[in-house]
């Protein structure tokens, strides 16, 4: 499963500018041709599969994720493109019967899928003979600077009994590994690279709105009241100025590149 914990479609929408400059980007290192069969792995609220779209304009996109809010926000957005895409809500680690793929196109999400494993494996199957997985998601050391901020904060009194138990639900594996793994799942040539992407935001509003609606999201979900919540925030803002790291988010991007081989004559 992604995202075990809920997300706010519409907070989501309003503060994620940065995730999608980073898919548009993404989408924009490939030379279309413009009748490919797209999936989107993780549509989110469906404003990067747009971009998508209108790259594809003699193809078809299919957009899945596993939030069924995600899903229902980006149907409306999608369905004015004439039958040319479809969002459904599925899990990226069992699809259903759908494709198979030209390109199977994922961005920031796959460092919500604890089994990196499976999941190749999954999408190898997705693809047709000679398609290519194209995504990127956080990588190795990625907001680490932020992790050590707010783990401090939830171990605190007024905090800690609600984080009993709890796990962090991201994954951020490193180059060499995802590259063997994606040998293994069966894709030749295969690639991953770690880049580091720090984001500086223009003032506290934007930061304090990024921060509710994206980064804190794990931690939020887990706090019973909107008391709490806005306690945690307050602090997390508080403790990374402290900290000396201001507005800035230390993100580290794994880009991932590879292909199904074509059928052997």
């Amino acid at each position: 499963m992604t995202r075990s914990f809920g997300w706010d479609a519409n907070l989501y929408e309003d503060a994620s500018t940065v995730q999608q400059k980073w898919g548009i980007a993404l989408m924009e290192s490939r030379a279309w041709r413009g009748d490919e069969h797209v999936l989107d792995a993780g549509c989110g609220t469906g404003l990067v599969t747009e971009e998508l779209v209108k790259r594809v304009p003699n193809g078809h996109v299919v957009a899945v994720d596993n939030d069924p809010m995600m899903v229902e926000k980006a149907v409306p957005r999608l369905g004015r493109y004439s039958g040319r895409v479809e969002a459904l809500a599925a899990d990226v680690l069992a699809l259903p019967s759908i494709g198979p793929f030209d390109v199977i196109f994922s961005n920031a999400v796959f460092h919500w899928v604890q089994d990196h494993d499976k999941l190749f494996l999954e999408l190898f199957r997705h693809l047709k003979p000679g398609g290519e997985l194209l995504a990127q998601c956080g990588g190795e050391g990625n907001l680490e600077k932020v992790r050590t901020v707010t783990e401090g904060i939830r171990q605190e009194a007024a905090f800690a009994p609600f984080f009993r138990g709890w796990n962090a639900p991201w994954n951020y594996q490193d180059d060499a590994s995802t590259t063997e793994r994606l040998f293994i799942s069966g894709f030749v040539p295969a690639d991953a690279s770690l880049k580091a992407a720090p984001v500086t935001f223009p003032d506290d509003e934007t930061f304090a709105r990024f921060a509710n609606a994206v980064i804190l999201r794990p931690y939020l979900g887990a706090l019973p009241t909107p008391q709490l919540r806005g306690e945690l925030l307050g602090r997390f803002l508080e403790r990374m100025d402290q900290a000396g790291h201001g507005r800035t988010l230390d993100y580290v991007r794994l880009t991932i590149r590879a292909q199904r081989p074509p059928h052997v004559s």
